[in-house]
């Protein structure tokens, strides 16, 4: 008896943050696209903190698309949360522990146009609450979110598994036949592929031209039974509440230690870190790692590959991802409809000009 042929118009390779988001925007929008994914312990969206900030502080600039993704981001997981009838979208502010030289320049660019709309204006000097004490000062950031972002993944999974949308496997790339009417891969036919692997993505040879550079990160997980919970803490590294008395501490950045797992130099140096702000005593009781996607050129890959117009990916989405993914998202889906093109700072064809 031959085996049944499942057949779909979109298949997505990866349930992370960025096959998540996109198999729900089109789902939304009338389409039933199947998504196969093998979850892996080192997914950095399953470890990511899940913050959404409009500004990179280490320049004191806007994050790139921060004005037009932000906002979008916002409606996009309300959506989310109110179609897998749970909460995972908290407001929450950040407060930027400042050095001697941040608080000028933070004063000067607070009142910019662009910049004053995520900040309250002020430079609040000492920055002092009944746990944290900082000479030097604060910045508030406004309009900042945190998203569970394992919580959503997760949740939309069993809603993927509920309406038989998830196929748990991992696809090796050199096993897909590619033809005039799509693609095959073992049973599955499908009229478009779109990968959105994370850092596995630097191992598929259709598209091995992408300077992929992934990045490993680590977390802790703290319990401090006397610390306030209503804003991130943020120096070097950040410091987030998620409920319960628990903490995120993050995060750390390794570019030759791509293991996936948590070291004793991570745990260290994240610590130290915390001595310089934190003045309670608190418990460890996590310690996380995760690969990050990152690309060379620090900007997403989103659109068609060059050779075969139905095969896409949607990656490399770096440390801004949940504000960025749905904003990148509705780019592609507006590619593959005919209705918009993919910013060319971003689309898979920029590394195959450069090359040339």
């Amino acid at each position: 008896m031959p085996f049944k042929i499942l057949e779909t118009d979109i298949l997505i390779v990866g349930q992370g943050l960025a096959g998540t988001c996109l198999a729900f925007r089109l789902i939304q929008k009338g389409y039933r696209p199947m998504v196969i994914d093998q979850p892996a312990i080192s997914s950095s969206s399953r470890v990511a903190a899940g913050m959404m900030n409009p500004l990179v502080f280490r320049y004191l600039t806007l994050s790139w698309k921060a004005i037009q993704a932000l906002p979008l981001a916002k409606i996009f997981y309300h959506e989310m949360e109110a179609f897998l009838k749970s909460k995972f979208l908290y407001d929450i502010p950040v407060a930027k522990l400042f050095s001697e030289t941040d608080a000028d320049l933070w004063s000067r660019k607070a009142l910019l146009a662009g910049f004053d709309n995520f900040t309250d204006g002020q430079t609040h000097f000492p920055f002092s609450n009944d746990a944290i004490h900082y000479p030097f000062g604060a910045g508030i950031v406004c309009q900042t979110v945190w998203v569970d972002t394992a919580l959503l993944i997760q949740e939309f999974r069993e809603f993927l598994m509920d309406h038989n949308l998830l196929i748990q496997d991992t696809l090796f790339q050199q096993e897909m036949l590619i033809n005039s009417d799509g693609f095959r891969y073992m049973a599955i036919k499908a009229k478009r592929v779109i990968f959105c692997e994370g850092f596995a993505s630097k191992q598929n040879p259709l598209f091995s031209f992408i300077p992929f550079r992934p990045v490993k990160g680590e977390l802790l997980t703290l319990r401090i039974p006397n610390l306030g919970a209503d804003f991130i803490v943020s120096k070097n590294i950040f410091l987030l509440p998620i409920g319960n008395h628990l903490f995120r501490l993050g995060a750390t950045y390794d570019w030759d230690d791509l293991t996936g797992f948590p070291t004793d130099k991570g745990r260290t140096y994240l610590l130290q870190q915390l001595a310089e702000v934190l003045q309670l005593p608190f418990e460890v009781v996590d310690h996380q790692a995760g690969i990050r996607p990152a690309i060379a050129d620090r900007r997403p890959v989103v659109g068609a590959h060059p050779d075969h117009s139905n095969l896409y990916i949607l990656n490399g989405l770096g440390a801004k991802g949940v504000m960025l993914a749905p904003f990148l998202v509705d780019q592609l889906i507006d590619l593959i409809e005919g209705k918009g093109a993919i910013d060319p700072e971003i689309e898979p064809g920029r590394f195959i000009r450069k090359s040339k």
